[in-house]
């Protein structure tokens, strides 16, 4: 019943601002339409090649971490199973996130599934330590430039949290009073079973090169992403600088990360908010919806993938329970 409260909840912020963004560009139709038909198909397929380059990235960075926890998975299956996490995040409004059916999956075809679940929580830390990151850097550099105030705390509370959950995860000192604490909590058990989770969590203190290589991939690969977002407001005859993309970029990942339906509302906003000024909302909305087409596309593929594959289509989920069965 949670799952699903937090899940319409999530549904309504997505429309909520989505409707607000169209109603405020509701006098800007006309340009808006006719500067997306002279969208350049050439470019649009350049920026779609480059994402698929950053999920194979993003798929090299799970690889890492699947093997950090002893488990032997074939490049190409991570793959198919990170398309299929971008249909479920982006088009299943479900308690079945992408995360969990990449751990499911992971787990079912090699029987580790803790460790399979282990990996991917890391995967997604470690992409969130490196956006922190960038989105600080960005926020410092460009401070002046970024005058939304709500944008400005939004990324500094996430870089907080981020630093925060870092230091509980990685200190030693911290480690020995979570424990301390963890060890007394008895009621049925739970205590001991968050006690490994936290272990195995902790373990990665010693596996420097792990968090050293998959961070570097995840800079990588947002670099990646930001190439793409160049791409889509030079297929609208937009020429702009990569470097206000890097700037500016960071700080639309980080509020996209708000609860939402997979950053939809959010992003779109954050897009107009930050990129008007420089190019125009008309420029600016445009690109955001060309960014929502190209999204559909990439998780229409694992749509497709998911159900034409026997192994994940002969899976059913219970949502009550947030289970699989």
């Amino acid at each position: 019943m949670k799952n699903r409260i937090s899940n319409y909840i999530k549904v309504f912020i997505s429309i909520g601002l989505l409707a607000g963004l169209f109603y405020v560009m509701r006098g800007q139709y006309t340009t808006i339409f006719a500067e997306l038909k002279k969208t350049n198909l050439a470019l649009f397929a350049v920026a779609l090649a480059i994402y698929a380059v950053n999920i194979a990235l993003v798929t090299l960075r799970l690889k890492v971490l699947v093997k950090a926890e002893g488990i032997k998975m074939p490049f190409f299956r991570l793959l198919e199973l990170n398309f299929i996490g971008f249909f479920f995040n982006n088009f299943m409004p479900s308690a079945i996130g992408g995360d969990i059916i990449k751990a499911y999956y992971t787990g079912n075809i090699t029987g580790k599934k803790a460790n399979s679940y282990m990996a991917v929580f890391m995967d997604r830390l470690t992409g969130l330590f490196s956006f922190a990151g960038m989105g600080l850097l960005a926020l410092i550099i460009g401070w002046n430039a970024v005058t939304q105030v709500a944008v400005r705390r939004s990324v500094l509370v996430f870089v907080i949290f981020s630093a925060f959950i870092a230091f509980v995860v990685l200190n030693k000192a911290a480690a020995d009073i979570i424990t301390k604490i963890l060890i007394r909590i008895r009621f049925k058990n739970i205590g001991e079973k968050l006690h490994k989770i936290y272990e195995m969590l902790h373990s990665y203190r010693s596996r420097r090169w792990v968090l050293a290589h998959t961070i570097a991939l995840s800079i990588v690969s947002q670099a990646s992403y930001f190439f793409v977002i160049q791409f889509l407001f030079n297929s609208l005859n937009q020429p702009l600088s990569i470097k206000v993309v890097f700037l500016i970029m960071p700080i639309i990942c980080v509020v996209t990360l708000l609860p939402s339906l997979g950053g939809l509302g959010l992003r779109e906003g954050a897009i107009v908010a930050l990129f008007g000024p420089i190019v125009g909302r008309e420029k600016s909305f445009g690109v955001s919806i060309i960014l929502l087409a190209l999204l559909f596309i990439i998780s229409l593929i694992g749509g497709i993938i998911y159900l034409t594959s026997p192994q994940f289509r002969s899976v059913k989920i219970r949502e009550e329970e947030g289970e699989f069965i």
